[in-house]
């Protein structure tokens, strides 16, 4: 079997092998491992006996080995917990040797080592530094003598020749000098000598020292400049002349029997003077083929750059030292070694000496190590159409790793008794034979059939030998001199072979050639067994995307009949509610639109999580304003939090980068899912959406989302099925509360696809707190939106307000700001802080404990005789205080309130405005729209709209809400495709609501057909085209702006939705809802239609007498008081909605503050144009 196969070579593996699975404790960290298989080669390199070890951990086996300086347990642990591959050398302090180790991990938790002892290898480096490297053990082991002295003649050292010849100590030697030891008479003459020589008159000196006894030795000296700790110095070498001989002799035994490749060569000229018996015996030469032969000649340098770097390094530095290098042997093979050389001189001559030590066996082990983990790793997870090119790749390695001709895969065909060549690599120079063996009778090689059916190689060290046969025959006729076959064996039969081919030369196989061919046999059956799971994978994979596609395009097809008629139930009754009905009426017609409503949230979700749980959700990645983005998800549960009497609190550093990529539609859909549950299930107490962040580098941070609440909470069993699809916490929450149980399922999701999913803090009775992270690209600038803020008016602030979350918000809102503030809790803390200190600006919330927010206002006013002039306030409320609220603050003129949560942003446009201290940004957007460059139209210009819909009541409707947005627009009518086309060519058009589905020619066709048309009429602006469908799919979006649309309209229609493309793609003709946006001043009322027209009469009064004024100050030139008419009509206009004339009147304050009179005239009236306009469209309501 294929199991037993492997083990079988593990077994006969030269190296150590063995597994093991790792011990973690409980974070997860690796502490121990256990010993799970090793096979002899293991127990022979290490000592240790597999029956001793074997579920054993190491530990166990090896006490201490925690304590080591190499951390083994976290070296091997990491490669078993993150499936990476390790290779490294390292010294074991309790074996006592050195091992290259090579570790990998097939299976999460386990893995396997390959060593071998590199002791030997590790003891010979080592000698060989230290004989490069050691100095001082050169030096004291010369046998002349050497003397450190300073220039001065001082002596600092000496080696130990000196201390045996002389007889002299150390400190004796420093004590007397060099002068001391010359037998010149005069040390002055002595010194003399000494110092030309310095000086570099002289190189050497013939003389005679004397020892301590008082005898003389002859010696030849001379001086070498150099450095002894650090510090320049000066060498006096002194030979003694009468061993010199003995010295020779004693360098020859060293030179003749040194195991490094020893050469001497002359120098500069390079040729070989002498070599020693392991440079002869490596390379294979004789004494009388090297002698007086250059490097050159003699081509062992395999590169000869090689060689020319060596000689550089000689003369410039005079020493190379462990350079690894490439050699060639006497017969052409390639060996790898580590040189040192330098340059020597004796007397006048000189010499280079070069030290190669042989570490050809050890890359060889390497080598093939390296070999077999990159086929592995390269047939790891293989794409089928590679198969044959990595095969061959594989054959290569493996043919030129070892020397061979060719190498190549047969295959046996049992069933017709043939063999087959299926892959063949050749080298260079050598004939390929794969077209000549195709299916080969396999009786024509019964020897190799037998030997492979014993599951042994077929080996033929000289093909000549061989009996006449056919195998010899076909070998002869392929020019093989020795062949190397190895089965290939599944875990059950035969089915092929790997081979080697020598054609140039004989060749003795090694065990390492058989032991490559065998993995690479084995690498063959497990890629033949990938490849059938992956087409068995595969044709399961199609079957399962074709199921999923049937799915999808059944579920589209539902939500496009079901969205149709939904389209025209919460449509007309949308428009039924803008109606005078009876209260029933109104109810019924309520109903029906609520319903609708829930019904069409319920088919997006069955949606969205359709097309999640498929896979074919994509989020759409747009640079997004993340605090513009939370305020509008805050509003959309505003008035159900309200509606409560629950405090909904809005918490977003100001420090925060604001623009960020995002899906702002997903990342939307998920806020509001989690705060419209945070409200659904909070009775009392409060909902709190926050923000925080955390750069992680530059344009890149966290942003991290909580939505927190004080409701029910969810016990510890409901928290284990909370995310599962059509569940929620128990059977009374949908009875009790409603939904479908997708939402939390959904949010999860998609929250999974933004990159977190959603973590859940919550306990029973005391609320929940849901978060979820985002990692994304943020615009890195300089300054935060809060940062390039002008500084506010104010120095100090009171803050009145019983909810503990909120007064943090506000505070550290102002505390970004730079201004002082003070909190209180209740009122009655308020009033007895107010005694003491005075506030530029009061906050008070309206419902307090205790004393409520009028209360203290109301004492405020009266008894402590705080006007408004001196001390502004805002009142903070809910969005579901009524009308007596505002009877109030006009009661006790509080003129300033703001409804919660509040905003930062508007926060600061609040107190800017109290003050008077900037244009609200409604009025900044204004006047920039204003300063951007229009088209200039007549009156008489109204839009034409062309409506594509087959569906009666689709038509109707749309038309509806195209004649409440813009009463002026011209609407043509078209039931198909054609009949588009023929109203485009026929007349203008200025926007397309395109249905994709109907009949003779979809919206589709005809676009591209409008588009191609189009493309030639060179004169013609570009129609834009909104596509109308019921699909709601992102494929289906994708696939209108494809083909030539420009924007995407679910149905059912939204008349906001509507509204918004209507105004960009149409900006340029008169919209009323600029002069007076009715529906928006009905809901900043309350929807009190009755308030409304009252307040719309003042106004018409109000704004002619001011019209009036302001001509008769533009009359008399007064700057100072058409500014204050004109921030006077702004503000009118900002309250009753006239938008344009609000714009107008901030652009007449500032020319006014800024002194600027020339067009006075022509902006009063164009004032009083506006004016009548604004005059029309009121009466509409009236």
């Amino acid at each position: 079997m294929k199991s037993e196969r492997l083990s079988d070579l593990i077994m006969m593996s030269p190296f150590a092998f063995a597994s093991h699975q790792i011990i973690v404790d409980d974070r997860g960290l690796p502490v121990d491992y256990q010993y799970l298989e090793v096979n002899p080669a293991f127990e022979h390199i290490t000592g240790l006996k597999a029956d001793d070890i074997i579920g054993k951990t190491v530990r166990e086996v090896l006490p201490g080995i925690e304590n080591s300086e190499f951390d083994w347990i976290e070296a091997y642990g990491s490669v078993a917990l993150n499936g990476e591959l390790k290779d490294f050398e390292q010294y074991s302090e309790l074996l006592h040797k050195w091992y290259q180790v090579h570790v990998f991990s097939q299976k999460k938790g386990f893995f396997t080592t390959l060593f071998t002892d590199i002791t030997q290898r590790k003891v010979m480096e080592d000698h060989l530094k230290a004989k490069e490297t050691n100095f001082r053990t050169l030096f004291n082991s010369m046998l002349d003598m050497i003397i450190v002295t300073s220039k001065d003649g001082k002596i600092i050292h000496a080696n130990q020749a000196t201390f045996n010849k002389l007889g002299y100590s150390l400190e004796e030697l420093r004590e007397i000098g060099i002068p001391g030891i010359d037998s010149i008479g005069s040390k002055e003459e002595s010194q003399k000598i000494f110092n030309s020589m310095l000086k570099g008159e002289r190189d050497r000196c013939l003389q005679s020292v004397q020892k301590n006894d008082g005898t003389l030795i002859p010696v030849e000296s001379m001086i070498v400049y150099g450095k002894w700790d650090g510090e320049d110095c000066v060498f006096a070498i002194l030979k003694d002349l009468t061993e010199e001989k003995e010295a020779s002799q004693r360098f020859e035994l060293l030179f003749r029997n040194n195991p490094a490749l020893i050469c001497l060569f002359s120098y500069p000229e390079g040729q070989i003077i002498d070599v020693n018996n392991a440079f002869l015996n490596t390379l294979g030469y004789k004494r009388e083929e090297v002698i007086g032969k250059s490097l050159v000649e003699l081509r062992l340098f395999y590169q000869i750059d090689t060689l020319n770097y060596v000689l550089d390094q000689l003369n410039s530095n005079k020493t190379v030292k462990s350079l690894e290098m490439t050699v060639r042997d006497g017969i052409g093979n390639i060996r790898k070694g580590l040189l040192t050389a330098e340059i020597l001189g004796v007397g006048e001559q000189k010499f280079f000496l070069a030290s190669l030590l042989d570490i050809t066996e050890q890359y060889a082990h390497q080598d093939t190590l390296y070999m077999l983990v990159d086929m592995a790793k390269s047939f790891i997870k293989m794409p089928i159409e590679k198969f044959e090119k990595e095969i061959l790749k594989a054959l290569g390695k493996i043919g030129g790793f070892v020397g061979a001709d060719r190498s190549y895969v047969f295959m046996y065909d049992f069933k017709e008794n043939t063999l087959t060549n299926t892959y063949e690599w050749c080298a260079k120079g050598i004939f390929p034979v794969i077209d000549t063996m195709q299916n080969i009778p396999v009786s024509y090689m019964p020897q190799v059939l037998e030997n492979h059916r014993n599951r042994e190689a077929f080996f033929i060290y000289d093909i000549g030998s061989l009996p006449d046969s056919d195998a010899k025959k076909i070998l002869q006729n392929q020019k093989v001199k020795s062949v190397l076959k190895v089965p290939i064996w599944t875990s059950k039969e035969l089915i092929g072979f790997v081979g080697l081919d020598f054609v140039r030369n004989l060749h003795q196989y090694s065990e390492r050639e058989n032991q490559l061919l065998t993995i690479f046999a084995e690498l063959i059956v497990n890629l033949q067994i990938q490849i059938q799971n992956r087409k068995l994978l595969k044709r399961e994979k199609d079957k399962a995307e074709k199921a999923n596609k049937t799915k999808s395009e059944f579920l589209a097809n539902m939500s496009h009949e079901i969205r149709t008629p939904l389209n025209g139930v919460i449509g007309f009754t949308d428009l039924l509610l803008k109606t005078k009905l009876t209260p029933v009426q109104e109810e019924y017609a309520q109903s029906a639109n609520t319903s609708g409503k829930a019904l069409l949230g319920i088919i997006d979700d069955i949606l969205d999580f359709s097309k999640i749980e498929a896979g074919k959700l994509e989020l759409e990645l747009l640079e997004t304003d993340i605090f513009r983005l939370l305020n509008e998800t805050i509003d959309i549960i505003k008035y159900h939090a309200s509606a409560k009497n629950l405090e909904l609190l809005f918490s977003f550093p100001l420090d925060i980068p604001r623009m960020a990529f995002v899906d702002p539609v997903r990342l939307k859909q998920v806020l509001t899912n989690l705060l419209s549950n945070a409200v659904k299930f909070t009775e009392k107490g409060e909902v709190e959406l926050k923000l925080e962040f955390t750069k992680l580098e530059p344009g890149r941070g966290r942003y991290v989302f909580y939505v927190r609440d004080t409701g029910i909470g969810i016990t510890k069993s409901q928290q284990s099925r909370l995310f599962n699809a059509f569940t929620q916490a128990d059977n009374s929450t949908t009875r009790k509360y409603g939904g479908t149980g997708l939402g939390l399922t959904i949010s999860n999701l998609l929250a999974r696809k933004m990159g977190s999913g959603l973590e859940l803090q919550s306990k029973w009775g005391e609320g929940s707190t849901f978060s979820f992270s985002i990692e994304t690209k943020f615009r890195d600038e300089h300054q935060t939106h809060e940062q390039a803020k002008g500084k506010l008016p104010v120095k100090n602030v009171l803050i009145v307000d019983d909810n503990a979350s909120n007064r943090k918000i506000l505070m550290d809102n102002f505390k970004f700001w730079g201004v002082n503030c003070i909190e209180c809790d209740n009122g009655l803390c308020a009033l007895r802080v107010l005694e003491k200190q005075v506030f530029d600006l009061l906050l008070i919330d309206y419902h307090m404990p205790y004393i409520d927010g009028f209360a203290v206002i109301q004492m405020i006013r009266e008894k402590m005789m705080v006007l408004p002039e001196t001390m502004p306030l805002i009142l903070l409320h809910s969005s579901s205080d009524d009308q007596s609220l505002r009877d109030k603050c006009k009661e006790l003129g509080v003129r300033y309130h703001m409804v919660k949560p509040i905003s930062a942003d508007m926060l600061y446009d609040k107190i800017m405005s109290i003050y008077d201290k900037g244009i609200p940004p409604e009025e900044q957007s204004s006047d920039k729209q204003e300063n951007e460059k229009e088209p200039e139209l007549t009156a008489a210009d109204n839009p034409v709209i062309l409506i594509a819909e087959d569906i009666p009541m689709n038509m109707m409707l749309i038309k509806s809400y195209i004649g409440t947005i813009m009463p002026g627009a011209q609407v043509i009518e078209a039931v198909n495709g054609l009949e588009v086309i023929e109203t485009i060519k026929r007349e203008r058009v200025d926007l397309i609501l395109m249905d994709i589905q109907m009949p003779k020619m979809d919206g589709l066709e005809a676009t591209r057909r409008i588009r191609e048309w189009e493309s030639k009429q060179h004169s013609l602006h570009r129609v834009p085209i909104i596509a109308l469908t019921a699909g709601a799919s992102r494929e289906e979006q994708k696939e209108v702006l494809r083909i030539g649309m420009d924007e995407f309209l679910s149905k059912p229609i939204v008349r906001d939705d509507l509204e918004s493309y209507l105004e960009k793609y149409l900006a340029k003709f008169d919209n009323p809802k600029d002069h007076f946006n009715y529906v928006d001043f009905l809901n900043a009322m309350g929807g009190d239609t009755e308030m409304v027209k009252k307040m719309l009469i003042v106004s018409m009064s109000d704004m002619k007498e001011k019209l009036n004024d302001f001509e008769q100050a533009i009359n008399k030139g007064d700057a100072h008081q058409i500014g204050a008419l004109a921030h006077y009509i702004k503000g009118g206009a900002l309250t009753a909605r006239y938008k344009s004339m609000a714009t107008m009147a901030a652009r007449i304050e500032v020319m006014a503050k800024e002194g600027i009179m020339d067009t006075m005239e022509s902006n009063i009236k164009a004032l009083r144009n506006e004016w009548e306009k604004v005059l029309h469209e009121i009466e509409r309501y009236l």
